[in-house]
């Protein structure tokens, strides 16, 4: 149960409480002005005021009750609108909690939108910039390493060319 009730319930109870308390002091005092009253003038009229201190009494007791029957119907009918109320709250807190959820999934989903055109743009941009240079890149590295690879090639002819005539040569002195 939520603070709410429990409040309400509590200052409810203190109310009884109070009208009990206030009720049975009335009563003692009804009570006592009657035996009083009887001492003084119980020869006259003793019977009379004896039941009419029962009377008061009986009418006290019947008021505290019906002051508790009241005070009781009072507090069911508090608990029940706190509950209604705490309800209530709970179901505009849940729908809000909703909305907020709801908008703040869209905002993530817009900003995720947004974020992946502009990374797609970018890419784009990255690509069209890079390209033209890796090209250039890519060519002069071939064609250095063409040159070298010819280089070699030649090197590597003019060696087998030297051999070739050296082993001529070897050919014919054994001949």
């Amino acid at each position: 149960m939520s603070p709410m009730p429990t409040l309400v319930v509590n200052a409810a109870i203190e109310f009884v409480e109070k009208i009990e308390i206030v009720a049975i002091e009335f009563v003692e005092e009804i009570e006592i002005v009657p035996i009083e009253f009887v001492e003084e003038i119980e020869i006259e009229i003793g019977i009379v005021a004896i039941e009419f201190a029962e009377e008061i009494e009986i009418v006290a007791i019947e008021f505290v009750e019906e002051i508790e029957i009241v005070a009781i119907e009072f507090v069911e009918e508090i608990e029940i609108d706190a509950i209604e109320f705490v309800e209530e709250i709970e179901i505009v807190a849940v729908q809000q909690i909703e909305i907020v959820a709801i908008e703040f999934v869209e905002k993530i989903e817009i900003v995720a939108i947004v974020a992946s055109e502009e990374f797609a743009i970018a890419e784009i941009e990255f690509v069209e910039e890079i390209a033209p240079e890796c090209e250039t890149i890519a060519i002069e590295f071939v064609e250095e390493y063409a040159i070298e690879l010819v280089e070699k090639l030649e090197i590597s002819g003019q060696y087998a060319v030297e051999k070739g005539i050296f082993v001529e040569k070897f050919v014919e002195e054994v001949e």
